[in-house]
Protein backbone atom coordinates (compact mmCIF):
# COMPACT_ATOMS: atom_id res chain seq x y z
CA UNK A 1 0.00 0.00 0.00
CA UNK A 2 2.70 2.11 1.12
CA UNK A 3 4.49 1.51 -2.10
CA UNK A 4 1.71 2.41 -4.62
CA UNK A 5 1.14 5.99 -2.67
CA UNK A 6 4.69 6.99 -3.00
CA UNK A 7 4.27 6.72 -6.76
CA UNK A 8 0.94 8.31 -7.25
CA UNK A 9 2.48 10.87 -4.87
CA UNK A 10 5.76 10.73 -8.02
CA UNK A 11 2.75 10.84 -10.67
CA UNK A 12 1.08 14.02 -9.25
CA UNK A 13 4.57 16.01 -8.76
CA UNK A 14 5.00 15.07 -12.47
CA UNK A 15 1.54 16.22 -13.66
CA UNK A 16 2.18 19.76 -11.75
CA UNK A 17 5.49 20.43 -13.16
CA UNK A 18 5.17 19.82 -16.87
CA UNK A 19 4.44 23.22 -18.03
CA UNK A 20 5.58 24.66 -21.76
CA UNK A 21 5.94 28.10 -22.54
CA UNK A 22 4.77 29.54 -25.83
CA UNK A 23 5.66 33.44 -26.45
CA UNK A 24 2.81 35.41 -28.40
CA UNK A 25 4.29 36.98 -31.28
CA UNK A 26 3.06 40.69 -30.94
CA UNK A 27 4.08 41.99 -34.11
CA UNK A 28 1.16 39.94 -35.23
CA UNK A 29 -1.61 42.03 -33.45
CA UNK A 30 -4.99 42.91 -34.95
CA UNK A 31 -7.46 45.40 -34.47
CA UNK A 32 -10.38 44.99 -31.98
CA UNK A 33 -13.18 47.11 -31.52
CA UNK A 34 -16.85 45.49 -30.08
CA UNK A 35 -19.95 47.23 -28.50
CA UNK A 36 -23.38 45.64 -28.15
CA UNK A 37 -24.66 48.25 -29.76
CA UNK A 38 -22.21 49.65 -32.16
CA UNK A 39 -18.69 49.63 -33.35
CA UNK A 40 -17.75 53.38 -33.32
CA UNK A 41 -14.41 53.28 -32.00
CA UNK A 42 -10.98 53.12 -33.29
CA UNK A 43 -7.51 51.10 -32.63
CA UNK A 44 -4.29 52.02 -34.00
CA UNK A 45 -0.74 50.25 -33.53
CA UNK A 46 2.40 49.78 -34.25
CA UNK A 47 5.25 47.20 -32.77
CA UNK A 48 9.03 48.17 -31.71
CA UNK A 49 11.40 46.74 -29.64
CA UNK A 50 9.21 43.84 -28.41
CA UNK A 51 6.26 46.05 -27.18
CA UNK A 52 3.47 46.49 -29.11
CA UNK A 53 1.44 49.60 -28.59
CA UNK A 54 -2.08 50.45 -28.75
CA UNK A 55 -3.54 53.30 -29.52
CA UNK A 56 -7.53 53.25 -28.47
CA UNK A 57 -10.50 55.12 -28.88
CA UNK A 58 -14.32 54.26 -27.96
CA UNK A 59 -17.21 57.10 -28.53
CA UNK A 60 -20.38 53.84 -27.10
CA UNK A 61 -21.49 53.08 -24.17
CA UNK A 62 -19.07 50.61 -22.65
CA UNK A 63 -17.54 49.99 -25.56
CA UNK A 64 -14.19 48.39 -25.99
CA UNK A 65 -11.05 48.78 -28.00
CA UNK A 66 -7.52 46.91 -28.25
CA UNK A 67 -5.50 44.08 -29.90
CA UNK A 68 -5.73 40.68 -30.31
CA UNK A 69 -3.34 38.32 -30.92
CA UNK A 70 -3.71 34.80 -32.96
CA UNK A 71 -2.93 31.29 -31.68
CA UNK A 72 -2.49 27.97 -32.97
CA UNK A 73 -5.17 26.48 -31.97
CA UNK A 74 -4.41 25.46 -28.47
CA UNK A 75 -6.30 22.95 -27.09
CA UNK A 76 -5.33 23.63 -23.38
CA UNK A 77 -4.29 26.83 -21.57
CA UNK A 78 -3.69 26.50 -18.15
CA UNK A 79 -2.61 30.09 -17.82
CA UNK A 80 -1.03 33.00 -19.18
CA UNK A 81 1.58 35.96 -18.29
CA UNK A 82 2.36 39.98 -19.46
CA UNK A 83 3.60 42.94 -18.67
CA UNK A 84 1.70 46.14 -19.26
CA UNK A 85 1.83 49.62 -18.96
CA UNK A 86 -0.85 52.54 -19.54
CA UNK A 87 -1.07 56.07 -19.93
CA UNK A 88 -2.74 57.52 -16.30
CA UNK A 89 -6.07 56.58 -17.72
CA UNK A 90 -8.85 55.11 -15.29
CA UNK A 91 -10.20 53.06 -17.57
CA UNK A 92 -9.93 49.51 -17.38
CA UNK A 93 -8.12 46.93 -19.77
CA UNK A 94 -9.41 43.58 -19.70
CA UNK A 95 -7.37 40.38 -21.00
CA UNK A 96 -8.78 37.07 -21.84
CA UNK A 97 -8.50 34.13 -24.29
CA UNK A 98 -10.87 33.55 -27.41
CA UNK A 99 -11.76 30.07 -28.70
CA UNK A 100 -12.59 28.77 -32.46
CA UNK A 101 -15.88 29.70 -31.36
CA UNK A 102 -15.89 33.82 -31.11
CA UNK A 103 -16.27 32.90 -27.43
CA UNK A 104 -14.52 35.21 -24.81
CA UNK A 105 -12.25 33.64 -21.57
CA UNK A 106 -11.40 35.92 -18.59
CA UNK A 107 -10.54 35.41 -14.51
CA UNK A 108 -12.50 38.50 -13.38
CA UNK A 109 -9.96 39.02 -10.59
CA UNK A 110 -7.25 40.40 -13.43
CA UNK A 111 -9.34 43.66 -14.75
CA UNK A 112 -6.14 45.71 -14.99
CA UNK A 113 -6.23 49.60 -14.64
CA UNK A 114 -4.71 51.48 -16.84
CA UNK A 115 -3.52 54.22 -14.55
CA UNK A 116 -0.58 52.16 -14.04
CA UNK A 117 2.23 53.91 -15.96
CA UNK A 118 5.56 51.70 -15.08
CA UNK A 119 5.47 48.42 -16.61
CA UNK A 120 3.51 46.09 -14.58
CA UNK A 121 3.62 42.12 -14.39
CA UNK A 122 0.14 40.13 -14.71
CA UNK A 123 -0.20 36.35 -14.07
CA UNK A 124 -3.81 34.71 -15.49
CA UNK A 125 -4.85 31.64 -13.65
CA UNK A 126 -7.76 29.27 -14.22
CA UNK A 127 -10.79 29.26 -13.42
CA UNK A 128 -11.40 31.15 -16.42
CA UNK A 129 -15.17 32.27 -16.99
CA UNK A 130 -17.04 33.61 -19.58
CA UNK A 131 -16.78 37.49 -20.33
CA UNK A 132 -19.73 38.17 -22.79
CA UNK A 133 -20.20 35.47 -25.15
CA UNK A 134 -22.24 33.28 -23.48
CA UNK A 135 -19.67 30.06 -23.82
CA UNK A 136 -20.28 27.54 -21.01
CA UNK A 137 -17.51 25.00 -21.10
CA UNK A 138 -13.63 26.53 -21.21
CA UNK A 139 -11.57 24.28 -23.42
CA UNK A 140 -14.30 22.79 -25.46
CA UNK A 141 -12.91 24.09 -28.56
CA UNK A 142 -9.22 25.20 -28.94
CA UNK A 143 -8.11 28.54 -28.53
CA UNK A 144 -7.23 30.28 -31.56
CA UNK A 145 -6.59 34.28 -29.88
CA UNK A 146 -5.75 36.02 -26.89
CA UNK A 147 -6.37 39.61 -26.00
CA UNK A 148 -5.99 42.94 -24.64
CA UNK A 149 -8.57 45.39 -24.69
CA UNK A 150 -9.61 48.76 -22.82
CA UNK A 151 -13.23 49.49 -21.64
CA UNK A 152 -14.06 53.08 -20.16
CA UNK A 153 -16.82 51.72 -17.99
CA UNK A 154 -19.24 54.42 -18.80
CA UNK A 155 -22.74 54.04 -17.07
CA UNK A 156 -25.47 53.43 -18.94
CA UNK A 157 -27.56 56.05 -21.12
CA UNK A 158 -23.83 58.49 -21.12
CA UNK A 159 -21.94 58.73 -24.30
CA UNK A 160 -18.56 60.39 -24.47
CA UNK A 161 -15.52 59.50 -26.27
CA UNK A 162 -12.90 58.21 -24.52
CA UNK A 163 -9.55 57.05 -25.67
CA UNK A 164 -5.83 56.52 -24.54
CA UNK A 165 -2.76 54.27 -25.35
CA UNK A 166 -1.30 51.05 -23.40
CA UNK A 167 1.72 48.57 -24.55
CA UNK A 168 2.36 45.16 -23.68
CA UNK A 169 5.40 42.85 -23.81
CA UNK A 170 6.12 39.37 -22.53
CA UNK A 171 2.57 37.78 -23.86
CA UNK A 172 3.83 34.02 -22.74
CA UNK A 173 0.89 31.19 -22.67
CA UNK A 174 1.04 28.22 -20.40
CA UNK A 175 -0.09 24.80 -21.61
CA UNK A 176 0.75 21.98 -20.30
CA UNK A 177 3.74 19.44 -21.65
CA UNK A 178 2.12 15.88 -22.89
CA UNK A 179 5.40 14.68 -24.59
CA UNK A 180 7.59 15.64 -21.45
CA UNK A 181 4.78 14.29 -19.04
CA UNK A 182 4.38 10.69 -20.56
CA UNK A 183 7.92 10.14 -20.87
CA UNK A 184 8.61 11.64 -17.07
CA UNK A 185 5.65 8.62 -16.32
CA UNK A 186 7.66 6.18 -17.79
CA UNK A 187 10.59 7.00 -16.51
CA UNK A 188 8.97 6.74 -12.78
CA UNK A 189 7.08 3.31 -13.60
CA UNK A 190 10.22 1.43 -14.94
CA UNK A 191 11.19 2.52 -11.18
CA UNK A 192 8.11 1.26 -9.51
CA UNK A 193 9.96 -2.24 -8.41
CA UNK A 194 12.93 -0.13 -6.88
CA UNK A 195 12.88 1.20 -3.40
CA UNK A 196 11.43 4.54 -2.74
CA UNK A 197 12.11 7.07 0.25
CA UNK A 198 11.67 10.67 1.48
CA UNK A 199 14.23 12.37 2.30
CA UNK A 200 13.95 16.23 3.37
CA UNK A 201 10.64 15.67 2.21
CA UNK A 202 11.43 15.03 -1.22
CA UNK A 203 10.93 12.09 -2.74
CA UNK A 204 14.09 9.92 -3.93
CA UNK A 205 14.24 6.29 -5.82
CA UNK A 206 16.86 4.12 -5.06
CA UNK A 207 18.59 1.36 -7.09
CA UNK A 208 21.39 -0.54 -8.24
CA UNK A 209 23.35 2.23 -5.35
CA UNK A 210 22.26 5.22 -7.33
CA UNK A 211 19.59 7.90 -6.46
CA UNK A 212 17.21 9.15 -8.77
CA UNK A 213 14.40 12.02 -8.45
CA UNK A 214 10.51 11.69 -8.76
CA UNK A 215 11.22 12.12 -13.11
CA UNK A 216 13.45 9.05 -12.99
CA UNK A 217 16.57 11.97 -13.58
CA UNK A 218 19.70 10.72 -11.35
CA UNK A 219 20.69 12.88 -8.90
CA UNK A 220 24.23 13.22 -8.52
Amino acid sequence: MKKSFLLVVALLTIVSINAKEIIVDLSKGVEEVTDGEATDGKVTLSFANDVATVQWMVNVNWGIAGVEFPLDNLAEITSFSFEYKGDGNASGMLPYLRDLDGNRWWNNETWSSLSETDWTEVTVNDPFTSLWDGGTVFGAVPFTRIGFVANAGVDEGEFTEESGVFELKNVIIIVPDKEEEHEAVENVQALSKTVKVIRNGQMMILRDGKTFNALGAEMK
